[in-house]
């Protein structure tokens, strides 16, 4: 089993980025590779004290801002191992045990693309359906509805674990949408079409392992 990139986008927040960063590299239960945070605010030295405490993160801060979709691009061009934990700024980890979980699930089925960390309440209303499933290790999950409010299937910018092959299927997200600030759900959703015309699925693991802690405080 090889190491796991970590990417994390992030826009004028360093405060959380400190927490997300430290909650997750507190309870990451699998070797990490490198760590990539996309700073999208064009403000110049706005996570110096996140350097301070992390050095070992790999930075990309474009001078201007670029939209999510730009960000999540540059991010994953740099990932090198197979498989990729995806997070954004603001999500706190709180327990240990996700990412061999979300492992084990990407590993024995190959039409789920990623693996949601989020608690049930946590998931914006989005609904799991459907018998509750086990992998041949006992790995229990659910998958998550197709067809919510007729547009969402499933794909999240939040925080999964994934494969970098299936994004590379799909990408670069810029081919396929534009992140506009007006209506910052459409990109995601455009995106999650993609997949779900291609086959593939989401799925959430049962019990949650992170929280919202930047519902807000909007990214300015």
């Amino acid at each position: 089993m090889g190491n796991i990139d970590v990417t994390i986008t992030a826009m004028n927040r360093p405060d959380l980025l400190i927490q997300t960063l430290g909650s997750f590299l507190q309870f990451a239960d699998l070797p990490l590779g490198n760590i990539y945070v996309h700073e999208d605010s064009g403000i110049e030295g706005v996570n110096d004290s996140v350097k301070q405490v992390f050095p070992e993160v790999i930075f990309i801060e474009p001078k201007e801002r670029q939209g999510q979709i730009k960000a999540i691009d540059s991010l994953m061009s740099m990932v090198q191992t197979p498989y990729v934990a995806c997070l954004e700024e603001d999500w706190l980890i709180d327990r240990t045990g996700f990412m061999a979980l979300s492992l084990d699930i990407l590993e024995s089925a190959s039409n789920i693309s990623e693996v949601w960390l989020r608690y049930p309440n946590e998931r914006n209303g989005h609904p799991a359906h459907g018998i509750r499933r086990k992998t041949p290790k006992g790995t229990k999950y659910q998958m998550l509805a197709t067809g919510y409010r007729k547009v969402w299937h499933g794909t999240s910018f939040g925080p999964t674990l994934r494969r970098l092959s299936d994004y590379q299927n799909i990408g670069p997200y810029s081919n396929i949408t534009t992140f506009d600030p007006a209506n910052p759900l459409k990109s995601e959703i455009e995106v999650g079409q993609a997949y779900f015309k291609k086959g593939f699925r989401a799925c959430s693991l049962l019990n949650g392992y992170c929280r919202h802690i930047g519902q807000n405080r909007h990214c300015k």
